[in-house]
């Protein structure tokens, strides 16, 4: 899939119409299905559920959930709201999945499917378990039942298996992998041909204190404080000035794991749970859809063709539009396309690198938004990869280096957005910080790292040699830094900064002595 670089490029919608539709027993409620056509020749589905909301309550779900408000009835006889915020759809949506109810529509059926562990997740079946949308800006809606569940809808459904869905089902119906939302049911469509449509996923609601983005940015925070009058040791930015993979092999510096606290501890449980997540993936199954395949030289040709041509689109782009770029990037992208050829290097060392190893189910999308901290443990969620990749690309089998590569990037991201956020305030103290922040990226880094490679070592997927890990986690990391890129092009310019950076980075200072 090509990336567009430097802003969206807007669709234009040519036709809505109703795909499919039915109404529900015994609440004025209706499911639509509609297919979204656009000019310029593609089109989408979107799962649309609706709610007729009398006069009498209209105002008051009005102001209470504005957003919610799709039309008014002719005659101001109520209006129709998304379903998502009316109790009794929602009630009925969590019993359809119990009781893995049917409702036939004009041109297929929807099912509740329920999971292995539906009875026990939902615990005392005579408790009524209050409903309450997300206000979460997400591509989807979550649904809140009490303290125990919640059911994510799937806004833009695909045909076929639903990665999230099928990743989280496998891990806990099948792996007994304890550290996710356990598998609930799901909603399901199936049309007269066979196809089926996931529409939502029904999952253990469990309590933490946060994902480990805002975690970790709070953390940085205190960090950035305690150290904003107090230059960074010589000795220690020589230390951080080495590849993290050496760094990982050897016990961290005592001034590190004081000054760090607890988190690098907490990154090195997160290295222990990544691991066993790809041990519970790479288990022996009769399910062809996680069955193991093998990883040699050929793959590794294919993957970094397509990274070096993602990558020199990437760069032609900036090069094409380097005087349309603001002043405070311009320097950057300069310098970036400069060192081109040592960019593209990552790829031609990862396509004379001989392996054989296995691939696997992976997570896709993995950083620390993609994990809870819950507890003093960690949480994984949302195995519906990375947005811009087609189903098929994100259900397909890879290296888990490549999640390994996707956590590595995360700290880097949240050491510099937490940065950019003090300096914001105290922009006087970035020469003493801007040490400090690379000692953060690097050294939660190596620790993530020392625990990822002890908890995994032996295992098919992982490389035994040092040298051929790096290879392959210097082109994952290099890879990720572009698709970053691209993303903050397209949706948040403003952060562009931090990719940019990243990538100088990693040419400046790869994973391991080249």
């Amino acid at each position: 899939m090509r990336q567009r670089w430097f802003g969206r490029k807007s669709r234009v919608i040519d036709s809505v119409s109703v795909s499919d539709f039915a109404e529900l027993p015994d609440i004025a409620a209706a499911l639509l299905l509609l297919d979204v056509r656009y000019a310029e020749g593609d089109r989408e589905s979107y799962f649309v559920p609706l709610v007729r909301v009398p006069t009498d309550r209209m105002l008051g779900m009005r102001d209470k959930h504005r957003d919610a408000l799709l039309a008014t009835c002719q005659g101001g006889q109520g209006a129709f709201f998304d379903a998502a915020v009316d109790e009794g759809f929602c009630q009925w949506l969590l019993g359809a999945i119990e009781r893995g109810e049917s409702v036939r529509f004009e041109r297929g059926t929807l099912l509740g499917v329920p999971g292995r562990l539906a009875a026990t997740l939902r615990g005392d079946s005579g408790e009524v378990l209050p409903a309450s949308r997300s206000t979460a800006e997400q591509s989807n809606t979550s649904i809140r039942y009490g303290e125990k569940l919640i059911l994510k809808l799937f806004r833009r459904p695909s045909s076929g298996p639903n990665p999230d869905c099928e990743m989280v089902r496998h891990l806990s119906e099948e792996c007994s992998f304890p550290h996710i939302p356990r598998f609930g049911g799901a909603l399901e469509f199936v049309d007269r041909d066979g196809a089926r449509f996931t529409l939502g996923m029904l999952q253990e609601l469990v309590a933490n204190q946060g994902d480990g983005w805002n975690w970790s940015l709070e953390e940085l925070r205190l960090y950035y404080e305690a150290h904003a009058v107090e230059p960074a040791p010589p000795v220690l930015i020589e230390a951080s000035k080495r590849p993290i993979l050496s760094l990982s092999e050897e016990p961290l510096p005592e001034s590190v794991t004081a000054g760090m606290g607890l988190y690098l501890e907490a990154v090195a449980t997160l290295g222990r749970r990544t691991a066993e997540m790809h041990l519970a993936l790479a288990a022996a199954t009769e399910n062809p859809a996680f069955r193991p395949q093998p990883l040699d030289k050929s793959d590794l040709s294919l993957l970094a063709h397509q990274f070096r041509e993602r990558a020199t689109d990437a760069l032609d782009g900036l090069k094409s539009r380097l005087a349309a770029l603001p002043d405070d990037l311009v320097e950057l992208v300069g310098l970036l396309l400069a060192r081109r050829r040592q960019v593209l290097d990552a790829f031609r060392r990862l396509e004379e690198t001989e392996v054989t190893l296995q691939k696997i189910r992976i997570h896709g999308d993995f950083h620390l938004g993609q994990v809870l901290w819950a507890r003093g443990d960690f949480v994984v969620l949302d195995f519906e990869g990375e947005p811009a990749r087609s189903p098929e690309e994100r259900r397909a089998m890879q290296s888990p280096l490549k999640d390994v590569a996707g956590m590595l990037r995360s700290f880097s991201y949240a050491a510099r957005a937490a940065l950019a956020s003090y300096l914001a305030r105290r922009p006087q103290d970035a020469d003493t910080l801007e040490p400090w922040e690379r000692l953060w990226s690097k050294f939660a880094s190596a620790a993530f790292l020392a625990s990822y490679r002890t908890v995994a070592a032996g295992a098919a997927f992982v490389p035994a040699d040092s040298n051929t890990f790096a290879r392959l986690l210097d082109a994952f990391l290099v890879d990720k830094a572009f698709y970053e890129l691209g993303y903050e092009f397209n949706h948040r310019p403003t952060w562009a900064r931090i990719p940019l950076l990243g990538l100088l980075a990693l040419v400046r200072d790869p994973v391991s002595e080249r």
